[in-house]
């Protein structure tokens, strides 16, 4: 299943989940390498009546995972594969498994978020994958943010108190520094509103499944 195909959640209530239990027949573990990209930084300042921007820098880190991709058959004798990333835990041909997916209720489709081991009493949900289901706003439009909307509310200030004072734009630059302050104070209280939220999120997305996975062990233990 696509990634594309999926939708993402702003709360648990719109959180779709769903298992499909098997026995392992074969399996296949790889590593794979990521490059992971971070955008930080990026200022505005307001100097004489000129305005100047400083862009964001972006860094570039790499981790390597393990993937492990099972071949299962159910009760029914139908077959079925899947693919986890970094789960934790060992499998091998006879185990008997649970793997938990999940989505949104709008699409009613899942990627695997969750797995149990009955065999080895084993279960784990996996946060990289949670995250795929969060509705998150862009780090760089964030940076973006932090950069240039203070560096228009200065230039603001200083044409507001130009126009309304009937000074020099040199005059002003106490106000256009305030204007934005206050700007940057606003977007900063945002993205962090916006990441606390996403974060609770997480956590209540991660419970819910842990809750389900261990129900679903429970009744086939």
């Amino acid at each position: 299943m696509s990634r594309a195909s999926l939708g993402t959640i702003r709360n648990v209530e719109e959180l779709h989940s769903f298992s499909r239990s098997g026995t392992v027949i074969d399996r296949e573990i790889r590593t794979e390498t990521s490059f992971h990209a971070t955008t930080t930084g990026g200022s505005s300042l307001l100097i004489d009546g000129v305005g100047t921007v400083s862009p964001p820098t972006t860094s570039v880190s790499s981790s390597t995972s393990e993937i492990v991709r099972m071949f299962l058959r159910d009760d029914s004798g139908d077959e079925f594969d899947v693919e986890l990333e970094d789960a934790g835990m060992g499998f091998r041909t006879g185990h008997r498994v649970i793997i938990l997916y999940a989505g949104d209720k709008r699409s009613g489709l899942g990627r695997p978020m969750a797995v149990a081991n009955l065999t080895t009493d084993q279960t784990a949900v996996l946060p990289h994958r949670v995250e795929e289901l969060i509705h998150r706003r862009s780090a760089t439009l964030g940076c973006l943010a932090l950069a240039v909307i203070p560096f228009f509310s200065m230039l603001l200030g200083n044409v507001l108190a130009t126009i309304l004072l009937g000074e020099t734009p040199r005059g002003h630059i106490g106000t256009g520094l305030l204007f934005g302050f206050l700007a940057l104070l606003l977007v900063g209280f945002r993205l962090l509103r916006g990441r606390q939220r996403n974060e609770r999120l997480k956590h209540d997305i991660i419970e819910v499944l842990h809750n389900h996975l261990n129900r679903e062990a429970a009744r086939r233990w």
